[in-house]
């Protein structure tokens, strides 16, 4: 796939993108709950600035910003993969899939995820990770990487549940 077609498909995918994040970070800071004291901890040491801004709401599979239809569409005309996470933060509110809950690994991780929106607002950071994830793939995205790594640093120190 041609680096321009990506970049349109990221340019439409993007801002449609945001408004749903946004909206759904809404969801969870209504009907999520707030970190126990040791997860504050394991949020700091992440890196959040706010962990007490922070809900988590679990959910049998978490949602993706679009219908499977659109997914597909976006796969096939402009290489763009979405697939099915285990947990996903927008900005302060974290959705963790069900059969997940308790993982400490994958809740430190989405609060990295955290610590990046505080550092590069919502936008920056959901144009960064789609354009890391559509070119360089989800494993290579930088943004990944620090996640994947910064929690690892951070459960080799921290208290497990």
């Amino acid at each position: 796939m041609k680096r321009a077609s990506k970049l349109i498909g990221l340019a439409m995918l993007v801002p449609i993108v945001v408004l749903w994040a946004w909206w759904q970070e809404r969801r969870i800071l209504n009907r999520g709950w707030g970190l126990s004291e040791l997860e504050r901890g394991w949020a700091k040491a992440a890196g959040v600035a706010e962990p007490s801004n922070i809900r988590v709401m679990t959910v049998d599979t978490v949602p993706l910003p679009m219908p499977v239809s659109w997914a597909e569409f976006f796969h096939e005309r402009f290489g763009l993969g979405i697939g099915s996470p285990i947990g996903m933060s927008l900005r302060y509110g974290i959705y963790l899939a069900d059969e997940y809950m308790p993982n400490p690994r994958v809740l430190v991780h989405e609060f990295v995820h955290t610590a990046q929106y505080e550092r590069l607002g919502l936008f920056k950071f959901m144009w960064l990770y789609f354009c890391q994830c559509a070119f360089e793939g989800y494993n290579g995205a930088p943004l990944e990487c620090e996640a994947n790594e910064v929690a690892a640093r951070v459960l080799e120190r921290l208290p497990r549940v």
